[in-house]
């Protein structure tokens, strides 16, 4: 999928807060390091800074270094100190169970949640049900982190998920993935100058390390 073009600050915003009203309570984001990349948190998705950077820059505010603010009608840092993130959020390799689609007579099943915002079906192998944002699903799946040359991203994007038993009950993440595609030896097609021979090399490929995108909170359903 080819490069997407960075969100407007305003569409950002929307991101951050989840589209909730923020005239009691401003939103949280905290941007810090994992494993040696800045990463950026709402709390309820992590997915690379350079993703908000439009935001934090509308208000001279830096992406390239940690920090926490505040996001209402405006973006400001505040005084608390940066939360961790934690390494073990982004371990893909923890996120082990495959998801489908919900899908009826062949069409893509969605719900909605107590704000009247649209959601993705998804079931799990164990037969729970779990929702995603569309929208917000959508902007986090966009291939725009950085690649090696020589690699593309090959499409669709694909979801994993980890069950985390807490207090009593289990919460539901989701890894958004997205394969990636080494070229060894690019497609050549011409003529041979000396044979006048046409020449026809085709491509050859191997997979590469897939990349991690994001990651999101789902809402459980239930078992069915």
């Amino acid at each position: 999928m080819s490069y997407q073009t960075p969100a407007k600050p305003a569409v950002l915003r929307k991101r951050v807060t989840r589209g909730l009203s923020t005239q009691h309570q401003a939103a949280v984001l905290a941007v810090n390091e994992i494993d040696g990349e800045l990463w950026a948190t709402n709390r309820y998705w992590v997915t690379r800074a350079a993703r908000i950077a439009p935001l934090l820059a509308e208000y001279n505010l830096p992406a390239d270094q940690p920090g926490l603010y505040a996001v209402d009608g405006k973006v400001s840092r505040t005084d608390n100190q940066v939360p961790e993130l934690k390494a073990t959020l982004m371990r893909v390799k923890e996120y082990d169970t495959p998801g489908t689609r919900v899908r009826i007579a062949g069409k893509d099943v969605y719900t909605t949640d107590s704000h009247g915002c649209l959601l993705d079906m998804y079931q799990l192998a164990s037969g729970v049900h779990v929702g995603l944002l569309s929208e917000e699903l959508a902007w986090l799946s966009q291939t725009d982190a950085p690649i090696s040359d020589g690699c593309r991203y090959a499409w669709p994007v694909r979801l994993m998920f980890r069950m985390t038993e807490v207090g009593g009950g289990c919460n539901v993440s989701a890894a958004i993935i997205a394969d990636v595609t080494r070229v060894i030896t690019p497609h050549k097609y011409g003529t041979d100058p000396e044979t006048r021979e046409q020449t026809n090399i085709p491509e050859v490929t191997e997979p590469g390390e897939p990349i991690l995108l994001a990651i999101v909170m789902a809402t459980k359903y239930g078992e069915s």
